[in-house]
């Protein structure tokens, strides 16, 4: 035990309002802006408020939590050290992190610590040019909520917000995105969908290894590291805004990589050959004899007349699809009438399903085999999905995914009090069971305040101390999950007009959803091993 306690490191105790926040301006500059239309006596209120709460939330110490190692691991679980982090399955069927040293670690952080969209200048003004200044404040931000992890920046493709994070001693683990091929979806009204790359083309091999190999000559031999992910949200879904991935490969050339492996996929599904798949594909009449047409909530109602009139005018006009053989298929580009099709079609959805998994396959192995042959220290924590209600996240594209990676990555929102935050618990064990792979939720939260921004997008709430309520048991139901490695908070700061931050976009943190971040960061470890109850 002297030796344990001799090893032992607590989060550290904060030091100063200003030092958290990063700033040297007095208090009163620094308070989260009154609403708007506010009185000048009521401004001056709110202020006078809000000083006092911040200075209750982030003066006194956080409780002490005692780990094990210096990279934060706990003694509820034990197993052998390698040098780097691992995986590991304990007796009771509970998987953990293991640190370098092999003692357990429950992942626990924050996604996007750096300046986002409209907050920089609030960066510029607070820390200059110097990033070093920023690091410090950042990871002793951290420290202070008792977080033990630095979490994914799916916007830093050249990793230099990551640089000097990795400088500031006490150091914190980390983990990282990968994007050889950079790459951020889409998917406003109004703005051309962005194609992703021909990942069966050999260039997209060639790009993947070079990517590889540079970054793992900067961080391959850094215990610190946990492991990589994939890219941030491409879209695996099935219809929808997030179809983007099958859609870019069947609207390639005939002759393209990609869009021959779409081919062969069909060819392998329709063993009556081309005919059976004109059957199928080749009329308005058989994509609409289901006489359903698929919900974005998943159910199925009526046909639109806006989708009959569609197929009308498609297979009526002078260009109608005519598959008379495979060369026809694969000249076909139109994913919007496939799409379609998924849509009217439970056959049309297995066949894009089926091709997904293909799809999912050849990615991650690419992805894989690239990081493996440049890194071989290091957990694979594959692509950062989007899962669940979100999006229709098919079994096929889990089940491509799960011989190349350590890790299932869910980028997962939810509100912890209502009745789909256990059907959304419910989709990652079925996740987990389905690949035999543990979770980690590579974003978590993004509960908006409806008294700072109103907005009904991803978890809306109606005040501060609802997203500290919604945190503190949300994050206490996911950590007692035997399948779950970790959580990562989306986001640090408030960006795009959003409240979704914990601090806002002054980088003045919200005391209290920061109070109910550290009052139960403590906790996250035994309630994960099962000796406290959530």
């Amino acid at each position: 035990m002297a030796s344990i306690i001799a090893r032992c490191c607590l989060v550290s105790a904060v030091v100063a309002c200003a030092t958290l926040a990063g700033a040297q301006e007095p208090a009163a500059e620094r308070v989260p802006a009154p609403s708007k239309g506010s009185s000048p006596a009521e401004s001056t209120a709110t202020e006078t408020a809000s000083i006092s709460l911040l200075r209750e939330a982030l003066l006194p110490a956080p409780a002490a939590v005692a780990v094990a190692d210096i990279y934060g691991g706990t003694e509820f679980f034990k197993d052998k050290g390698t040098g780097f982090f691992r995986l590991a399955r304990g007796g009771d069927g509970r998987w953990w992190l293991v640190t370098p040293e092999g003692n357990g670690f429950f992942s626990h952080g924050l996604n996007v610590i750096r300046a986002t969209w409209t907050v920089a200048p609030a960066f510029r003004a607070r820390f200059g040019g110097d990033r070093q200044k920023w690091a410090v404040s950042a990871v002793e931000l951290l420290r202070n909520l008792g977080m033990n992890t630095i979490g994914p920046d799916h916007f830093d493709q050249r990793y230099v917000w990551l640089r000097p994070l990795r400088t500031v001693t006490p150091r914190l683990p980390y983990v990282m995105v990968f994007a050889p091929v950079p790459f951020i979806p889409r998917r406003e009204s109004g703005q051309p969908r962005t194609v992703f790359p021909d990942v069966f083309d050999p260039d997209y091999e060639r790009r993947a290894r070079r990517g590889a190999q540079l970054i793992a000559a900067q961080v391959g031999n850094d215990p610190y590291l946990i492991g990589y992910m994939f890219h941030n949200e491409l879209n695996w879904g099935t219809f929808g805004i997030f179809a983007g991935l099958w859609a870019d490969h069947v609207g390639l050339p005939a002759t393209a990589p990609g869009k021959q492996a779409f081919v062969e996929v069909m060819r392998t599904r329709y063993a009556g050959g081309i005919a059976a798949f004109n059957a199928h594909y080749g009329s308005a009449e058989a994509l609409l004899a289901h006489g359903r047409w698929l919900l974005r909530d998943g159910t199925e109602g009526a046909i639109p007349a806006s989708v009959r009139k569609r197929l009308s005018e498609v297979f009526e006009g002078p260009r109608a699809p005519r598959f008379a053989d495979w060369t026809d298929v694969a000249s076909f580009t139109d994913d919007k009438l496939l799409e379609m099709a998924v849509r009217l079609s439970p056959k049309a959805r297995g066949d894009i399903e089926a091709f997904l998994e293909t799809l999912s396959d050849r990615y991650h192995g690419v992805m894989a085999a690239a990081l493996r042959a440049a890194d071989a220290n290091h957990l694979l924590l594959g692509s950062k999905f989007v899962g669940g209600k979100t999006v229709p996240l098919c079994d096929g594209v889990l089940r491509g995914a799960a011989p190349h990676v350590d890790v299932i990555c869910q980028n997962v929102y939810h509100d912890p009090f209502k009745r789909h935050a256990q059907r959304q618990i419910a989709f990652l064990e079925r996740s987990s069971e389905l690949t035999g792979k543990p979770i980690l939720l590579s974003e978590w939260g993004g509960f908006h305040g409806q008294d700072v921004a109103p907005c009904k997008c991803y978890v809306p709430v109606a005040t501060q101390k609802d997203r500290a309520a919604a945190y503190s048991h949300g994050i206490r139901q996911l950590a007692a999950q035997p399948w779950l490695l970790g959580v990562y908070y989306y986001s640090y700061v408030d960006h795009a007009d959003l409240n979704w931050g914990i601090v806002d976009a002054r980088l003045v943190p919200y005391p209290e959803l920061t109070g109910s971040i550290r009052s139960v960061s403590a906790d996250l470890a035994a309630i994960h091993a099962g000796t406290l109850s959530p």
